[in-house]
């Protein structure tokens, strides 16, 4: 699910299991983006990682043809450790991050809540070391 040098982008694919046809692909528009986790619920899927080249993590929502994408946090470097974890509940989305810059000096983690419908920012916390 990591993009390399010949793919600036990783992908989600989602194949049907009798025939191995594929149903849906969805390809985050951020270069170099790593992906860290994947929930599917119902007709929604929710994407989440960051881009190891700006060091900025996004969650992405896809809902038929809609696409939102939400900014998480970011390390302002290069990335060398990516964790973006999600807990999609009824009306809350949980997102734990935790960004090691290649510096080691702008690593950041913490944890943000979002209204799953509106995809709208309840709150972050920045967890210290």
């Amino acid at each position: 699910m990591l993009s390399d040098e010949y793919e600036p982008r990783g992908c989600v694919y989602l194949l049907n299991p009798s025939n191995g046809e594929e149903k849906f692909r969805f390809c985050p528009d951020e270069y170099k983006f790593y992906i860290t986790d994947v929930r599917v619920i119902g007709n929604e899927l929710y994407l989440a990682g960051a881009s190891l080249a700006s060091g900025d993590a996004f969650i992405y929502a896809v809902r038929g043809r809609k696409t939102r994408k939400v900014f998480v946090a970011s390390a302002g470097e290069h990335l060398l450790g990516v964790r973006v974890h999600l807990i999609v509940g009824d009306e809350k989305i949980k997102v734990i991050y935790s960004l090691s810059g290649w510096t080691g000096n702008a690593d950041v983690s913490g944890h943000c809540i979002f209204w799953r419908k509106s995809l709208i920012k309840v709150g972050c916390e920045e967890h210290g070391d």
